[in-house]
């Protein structure tokens, strides 16, 4: 989990992911630290409420964790069940307790549900695979960074993903083996599959793809973490040591060195192209300083958001862009190598990392 740099990512991006994802873990947490048998009611409506608020709160910073809170719901509802079969008790006040927290979970889901309607009624659910084998390779094809492995590689992990999850099923199944956060994990993992599947075939709704899907790899990660303590745990003692070496040293290793070779203080993967965004406005900014009028510049559509955002917050005496493209009648044109072609312009810098170029007009006032 910790040495995935796409993952890492958008803990630096003003982005809701990252702010999903550290909610996520936070709910996870309150999932994971008790077992299946509770002592109390009330520790199990605590963490039920714990749970489900982070679950929330995850929810509200990336809509597509609605898969994550609904399974997160229906672990906590066989929970409740297997309590009361387990511990019955006269008062009606935990049921009604619980009861009442599980309806207020489904205003989220309503209003969740309510806004993929409006986003499928204006053909804005274009985001997205058509298989769950795409969102695996998306996944994995994020992850790999600016890293270019042989397509082999990839199928291999994908498999080793599947086969994993498989085994992971098979082992509690054939071994009776209903060790608490293991068996979560393989349920949670599970029922979030199945929910993305009927979703799919049910409301023509597309897989998560890319960034959309992050929220799959600490759950998969923890899934993995528990079912390689299961194994070591069914070994002998005096082997323990040497498998726990044998399983996470093929697999830790190639993770850390991939992540030491794509460490950067430059860009991020998805939006790789703004990484010298800033460094442009900054140089354009200082004409501006110096001009008696709002100067202008036009770009590649990809750039707007960030230089529109730059011109806002800096305050620059710089008319608002759009994503019309290069305008030969502007100050500044900011484009990618490939694409400039102009006269009367010269290239005042360029970013070869990127490819890309600033050039001013050459009969600047």
């Amino acid at each position: 989990m910790l040495f995935n740099p796409f993952l890492i990512d958008f803990f630096s991006l003003a982005r809701g992911y990252g702010l999903s994802l550290g909610f996520m873990m936070m709910s996870l947490f309150f999932l994971l630290k008790r077992n299946l048998h509770y002592l109390s009611y009330s520790l199990l409506i605590t963490d039920f409420i714990c749970t489900m608020a982070f679950a929330f709160a995850a929810l509200f910073a990336n809509i597509s964790t609605i898969a994550y809170f609904i399974a997160l719901l229906i672990i906590f509802i066989f929970q409740y069940l297997f309590l009361v079969i387990r511990k019955p008790i006269k008062s009606f006040l935990p049921h009604f307790m619980f009861a009442g927290i599980t309806l207020m979970t489904f205003v989220p889901i309503y209003f969740v549900a309510e806004r993929f309607l409006l986003l499928n009624v204006k053909n804005e659910l274009y985001f997205g695979e058509m298989t769950l084998t795409g969102t695996i390779n998306s996944l994995l094809k994020q992850s790999i960074y600016f890293s270019h492995p042989p397509s082999w590689i990839l199928m291999v992990m994908r498999y080793t993903l599947m086969i994993c999850l498989a085994s992971g099923i098979v082992w509690i199944i054939f071994k009776n083996d209903f060790s608490v956060n293991f068996l979560k994990m393989t349920i949670l993992i599970v029922v979030v599959l199945t929910g993305l599947f009927l979703s799919h075939y049910l409301f023509n709704s597309k897989y998560p793809s890319g960034r959309a899907a992050l929220f799959l790899i600490p759950v998969y990660g923890f899934f993995i973490f528990y079912f390689s303590s299961q194994i070591i745990q069914s070994i002998d003692l005096k082997r323990q040591p040497f498998i726990s070496v044998l399983l996470c040293f093929p697999v830790t290793l190639p993770l850390l060195l991939h992540f030491i070779i794509s460490l950067n203080l430059l860009k991020t993967h998805n939006w790789y192209f703004d990484a010298h965004t800033k460094d442009v406005m900054k140089i354009v900014e200082k004409y501006a300083h110096n001009s008696d009028r709002n100067l202008s510049i036009s770009n590649h559509w990809l750039f707007e958001p960030s230089i529109n955002y730059y011109i806002s917050s800096r305050k620059m005496k710089v008319n608002p862009t759009n994503r019309s493209g290069v305008d030969r009648s502007t100050d500044f044109v900011y484009e990618f190598d490939e694409n400039i072609s102009l006269e009367n312009f010269k290239p005042l810098i360029k970013f070869p990392d990127i490819g890309t170029t600033l050039l001013i007009k050459e009969k600047h006032p």
